[in-house]
Order: structure tokens, then C-alpha cells, then sequence
């Protein structure tokens, strides 16, 4: 259902996404039983600290994140700019996102079960304080 979803996505990251999570237990990157678990938090570690530069990188902190100056990583880079600002420019899209979708399921209220999203999935799996 999952996988569904993301293939339900458009654009280049999708196919990726789509490749990370599978159920081949053979050259799973997320099985993290595997012998890249200190090489996969290094890099989550690195990739951590990057993202606390509140600052609009220079064309040498992109060579230091992307050291193969691959292209399409460089102008990602360039469409970033400043690595704090993005994570919290998308932090308050997903908040803005979740509070919409609260507003939505307490205007609805028990009707909210029966609005039919993507797969027959509803509103109430969008909620905050559901039930597990």
C-alpha cells in the first residue's frame, strides 16, 4: 500500500523512494543488520550536522557534501542554498500540512471515517492523537 502510494507520486524522486522500501531482504538499504550500519550513521551523522548551517552555501561547502560535484546534486544544492532554512521551511509545510487536516477531521467529525482518500485510506489515519 505503501509502495502504491509513492508510485501515485510524480517526479525523479520517486522511482528512489520507491527502490528504498521493497521486502527483498537481499540488498535492502534498510536493513540495518547489515555491515553499512557504521558507514549508513556516519553519513546520517555528517549529513546532520550540514544541515545546521544556517547559511547560504558557498560552492565549496557544496563540494564538501557533494565531493563528485555530480551535477544534478551541485544545482540541488544551488536550489537549497541555506541547508537550516530548508529543513524549516518544509518543517512548518508539514505542520501546516497536519493542522489543516486536523481543522478538516474535527469539521467533519465521525464523518471523517468515511471520506475515502487514496487506497480507501481515511482522514482519521491522518489524525494526531489516533488510536493505535
Amino acid at each position: 500500500l505503501f509502495r502504491s502510494g509513492l508510485l501515485a507520486l510524480e517526479g525523479g524522486l520517486t522511482s528512489i523512494l520507491v527502490s528504498l522500501v521493497h521486502t527483498d531482504e537481499k540488498n535492502s538499504m534498510l536493513d540495518y543488520s547489515s555491515n553499512m550500519t557504521p558507514i549508513m550513521d556516519s553519513v546520517k551523522a555528517r549529513l546532520h550536522q550540514l544541515m545546521q548551517v544556517d547559511e547560504d552555501m558557498k560552492e565549496e561547502d557544496m563540494l564538501d557534501v557533494a565531493p563528485t560535484g555530480t551535477a544534478s546534486l551541485m544545482a540541488s544544492l544551488r536550489a537549497v542554498k541555506n541547508p537550516f532554512a530548508a529543513c524549516k521551511l518544509v518543517h512548518e509545510l508539514v505542520w501546516s500540512i497536519k493542522n489543516r487536516l486536523d481543522a478538516r477531521i474535527a469539521k467533519r467529525g465521525s464523518s471523517a471515517y468515511e471520506c475515502n482518500l487514496f487506497h480507501g485510506e481515511s482522514l482519521i489515519l491522518m489524525a494526531a492523537d489516533r488510536k493505535s
